[in-house]
């Protein structure tokens, strides 16, 4: 396949993933992330430098918008999106979830 790492990603995942950074407390921040739906799974990044800003890595579903419902949630309760950004897969990733899906399908056919 002739393609980028992040259109191979694209067609390969049923989830995305994407950096933020917000300023305010990281338990107040990930407590409201978790509410909103859509939301799979969070990672907080550690930040020893900036200690007033929190940082996550939000894995969502493709079908559901859930960067829109942060933004106003965040807003509302007075905490600044500094930073939103998506996180792309490797070409590593990518080549390993490829190598595992024929892998699976040979198994499946032999």
């Amino acid at each position: 396949a002739i393609d980028t790492p992040q259109s191979l990603a694209k067609e390969l995942y049923d989830t995305e993933k994407f950096f933020t950074r917000i300023k305010g407390p990281s338990e107040n921040i990930l407590s409201e992330i978790n509410k909103i739906q859509g939301v799979l799974n969070i990672e907080k990044q550690i930040n020893e430098a900036e200690c007033e800003f929190s940082e996550f890595i939000i894995e969502s579903s493709k079908t559901v918008d859930v960067k829109t419902p942060l933004f106003f949630k965040m807003a509302s309760l007075g905490y600044a999106i500094n930073e939103m950004r998506p996180v792309s897969a490797s070409l590593e990733d990518v080549f390993m979830q490829l190598t595992n899906e024929t892998k699976s399908n040979e198994e499946d056919i032999g």
